[in-house]
């Protein structure tokens, strides 16, 4: 009887233990639900590891792009997801401001996702249209000033990173430049104000630099509290403003809520893995993206401090619930 019990008991935790460590994962290909647009340092970065964490899982990494609506169309598909780890998102900075953006927003950043791990951040400049006769912060908000509503410039959405950008500096250099909403960053946005029609873009440094490599833009100050290495000579926007939002844009996986923790780390550790690969490294670096790969308990702290502090930015800015 005893002999019958001890087994019995061995049993038991062994299916206890294959139920909370599901080691046969993964089984099948990983859906991954994008909530960034195409070609961003987001997107970038997204396309480069796929393939790396394909060949360590032994599963393909399926991407399947979901942009729009501030990311929600995604958030909401990988919150409703079952939690086994074969759906899995991709989202933006911009889910730490739904919240403060939306009156009922479909998903809660703190309570229905796992979170897995950061993945970079999007270092952010300010530019002008090379046409703007401006070559500095200080320059920009005289001419501002002695032209009033008539400078604009593009974002992606209320309370988006560029959107927050822009009024940011309309509230500390008392000037009120346009905000002009596009449904998607590149493409037409890129084209409008590369042809002066929007003139002013807080973008991605990889999405910028080119252009100002080219003279088709001036990058006129970058958005960090340092200069970048990439662009020694240029000053922050902080040097002159020091109370501007400089908050870098970040990309980040992230399961439904209740996905097992086994597979959150284990997710987390192949895409560490994939972003230490020199291939991967040297491509984010000419791209201008910085890797920020960190554990599952990390990014969810990040996401804590970011959704707080978003949350009295927005505020700040008088932006109100839609």
């Amino acid at each position: 009887m005893r002999n019958t019990l001890h087994a019995l008991a061995i049993l038991a935790l062994a299916l206890v233990s294959s139920a909370a460590f599901p080691q046969a994962w993964p089984a099948r290909p990983i859906l991954v639900l994008s909530g960034t647009g195409l070609g961003n340092p987001g997107d970038t970065a997204l396309r480069l590891i796929a393939p790396k964490i394909t060949d360590s899982l032994g599963q393909t990494i399926v991407i399947e792009t979901r942009a729009g609506g501030s990311g929600t169309i995604a958030y909401t598909a990988v919150a409703r997801a079952a939690p086994d780890g074969y759906t899995i998102g991709f989202g933006t900075s911009s889910l730490a401001t739904l919240r403060y953006l939306i009156k009922n927003p479909p998903v809660d950043p703190l309570k229905d996702f796992t979170p897995v791990s950061l993945v970079v951040r999007s270092p952010s400049v300010f530019a002008v249209t090379a046409s703007l006769p401006v070559r500095s912060v200080k320059e920009f908000v005289e001419y501002a000033k002695k032209n009033p509503g008539k400078l604009s410039f593009v974002h992606t959405g209320v309370g988006a990173a560029l959107h927050l950008m822009g009024e940011s500096l309309n509230q500390h250099a008392g000037i009120n430049m346009v905000a002009v909403p596009y449904k998607q960053s590149g493409g037409t946005m890129t084209n409008d104000f590369l042809t002066g029609r929007v003139p002013v873009y807080f973008s991605s440094l990889g999405t910028m630099r080119p252009h100002h490599i080219e003279g088709r833009a001036r990058i006129i100050a970058v958005i960090n509290n340092k200069r970048f290495p990439l662009l020694p000579d240029i000053p922050t926007v902080n040097e002159t403003y020091p109370d501007f939002y400089n908050v870098m844009p970040w990309f980040a996986f992230l399961g439904p809520a209740g996905m097992p923790n086994p597979i959150a780390e284990r997710f987390s550790a192949e895409t560490r893995k994939a972003l230490e690969d020199p291939s991967v490294t040297a491509k984010l670096e000419a791209f201008g993206a910085f890797i920020v790969a960190s554990t599952p308990g990390e990014f969810a702290a990040h996401l804590k401090r970011e959704t707080e502090f978003m949350g009295g930015l927005i505020r700040s800015l008088g932006i109100v619930p839609e």
